[in-house]
């Protein structure tokens, strides 16, 4: 779901269709038209991870995945560090049991990952 409707995107990262639907696997900050071609490298990883259960909302300097809105995975805008984002998670995910953790959140727009958890007071 882009600013002026949502659409559907293909494999080649081209704005192919828009759509009426209520629940988008994406929510972008900016518009998209039809026959465009999608050059923001953090939407086209959006568009790789997309898929699940989750939204992913990319929002002005970052990008934000919300995983059942239990966990948060914030991703870099900057190109070098999106291309490891899903090796990187991948990593992370096999490392660590999401439901027994607590993770709350992983932030990858640093060198290394920083991982949140809930605090039990």
């Amino acid at each position: 779901k882009a600013n002026n409707g949502t659409f559907i995107v293909d494999n080649e990262f081209y704005v192919f269709s828009s759509v009426a639907t209520e629940k988008p696997n994406i929510e972008y900050d900016k518009d998209l038209a039809l026959g465009q071609y999608i050059s923001d490298d953090i939407l086209k990883t959006g568009i790789k991870l997309s898929g699940g259960d989750y939204i992913i909302k990319i929002k002005d300097n970052m990008s934000t995945i919300n995983m059942d809105d239990k966990i948060v995975i914030r991703l870099p805008r900057d190109l070098d560090a999106v291309k490891n984002v899903t090796e990187a998670l991948n990593k992370i995910f096999k490392e660590v049991s999401l439901n027994a953790t607590g993770l709350k959140e992983v932030d990858l727009r640093y060198s290394k990952p920083v991982l949140i958890y809930w605090t039990h007071a």
